[in-house]
């Protein structure tokens, strides 16, 4: 069952994230999640954060990510079913169009696509 609710959980904060661009924001996803799910998540919902700067204790990455939105960072999903259902949506596309990599600044707005492949540009 726990491997279950890892994958389920854990999946989502790189599932169908672009692999091209060494910006952490766009190969990692963070997501808001209610104190329950963030603690079975083991606090890891901000995803983006703690890679792009790991040394920061997992019960401050909140602040963290709060200053970051201020800077510019892609809005966040919210929970773990508007996270699924923009994998969903990302691979419908990758299938109809391979090659293809998500943008996630266009988080929340209409989706932008990008090539894949870093000679594309």
């Amino acid at each position: 069952m726990l491997v279950g609710l890892h994958t389920f959980s854990e999946q989502p904060s790189i599932l169908a994230c672009s692999q091209v661009f060494l910006i952490f924001v766009e190969m990692h996803r963070t997501m808001i999640l209610n104190p329950v799910g963030a603690f079975l998540y083991w606090q890891m919902n901000y995803h983006s954060e703690h890679h792009m700067f790991p040394a920061v204790p997992f019960f401050n990455l909140r602040k963290l990510h709060i200053l970051l939105q201020k800077d510019g960072a892609p809005r966040p999903n919210n929970g773990l079913l508007d996270t699924w259902k923009e994998i969903r949506m990302i691979q419908r596309k990758q299938r109809d169009t391979p090659g293809l990599a998500f943008d996630a600044f266009s988080r929340g707005k209409e989706p932008v696509y990008v090539p894949q492949n870093a000679n594309d540009y």
